[in-house]
């Protein structure tokens, strides 16, 4: 069975809204681009590895072939409403969850990475894209499954995995269809209060120290809760952090959300 069609059937799709790539430079960058060629909600773009994966504020990802989960997805339809989660917490427990169901748990340094221990297993970059059909989104996954080459010496102590092997995990394919599917479902939910409560649980972020810049200098403050919408609640001015914020966390280094 081709790639593709295993990927549809797992993630609930038509098989023709599932492109599979061997190699591309950024599954964000081209699903990007397509849609506003107008491609269709639902979209899924997938690869066994980027040449150029993309992190947060244009940022390089480490995407090696084999050993991840490299996909990106079209959101059209059913966008969380203001004043509710946004997309990018949302992705982040849909991943969680998928991860779950194989005997892996990742807990969520905010708002948009995924942590094994200390080290970062999985990166989420949302888009959003003005197109002629109207306002959607991409959201961007990348997944490290197992070693299946070394990183680069930069990276060594902050890479991590969500197996060591890949007989100790589901197929690249079956987890490919699952994280969509568990994409697709999560967007839809309507209980925020539930989604906000499982976001908080699954934090690691919450009771620890954060730094971030406010008016370009760095401040120091205490993260104490998430809101509503995913913004990080801390104990000093301005007492609410959004994703624009450039936010430092002493497990893990300098996230930029």
């Amino acid at each position: 069975m081709e790639a593709a069609t295993a990927i549809a059937l797992r993630a609930g799709l038509a098989p023709s809204l599932v492109q599979w790539l061997d190699v591309t430079e950024s599954t964000n960058a081209l699903l990007c681009a397509q849609a506003k060629d107008g491609a269709p909600h639902g979209t899924l773009l997938a690869a066994g590895a980027q040449s150029a994966g993309r992190g947060t504020n244009g940022r390089s990802f480490f995407c090696p072939p084999d050993g991840g989960v490299y996909m990106s997805l079209l959101l059209r339809e059913n966008l969380p409403p203001a004043g509710t989660l946004a997309l990018t917490p949302r992705a982040a427990l849909a991943v969680r969850r998928v991860l779950l169901r194989c005997g892996v748990e990742l807990r969520i340094k905010w708002v948009n990475d995924l942590y094994r221990a200390d080290r970062k297993a999985c990166g989420i970059l949302t888009q959003g894209v003005g197109t002629p059909l109207g306002f959607c989104a991409v959201v961007g996954v990348g997944l490290n499954l197992y070693p299946a080459c070394p990183p680069p010496p930069s990276l060594a102590d902050i890479v991590g995995y969500c197996a060591e092997r890949a007989e100790e995990l589901p197929s690249r394919t079956s987890m490919l269809g699952e994280i969509a599917a568990a994409l697709l479902c999560a967007v839809r939910e309507k209980n925020n209060d539930a989604l906000c409560d499982e976001y908080r649980a699954a934090s690691c972020t919450i009771g620890g120290e954060v730094q971030y810049m406010q008016e370009g200098r760095a401040c120091r403050a205490r993260a104490v809760d998430i809101d509503s919408t995913g913004a990080l609640c801390v104990d000093r001015p301005p007492f609410l952090l959004h994703a624009s914020n450039r936010l430092i966390v002493p497990q893990g280094g300098e996230t930029s959300i």
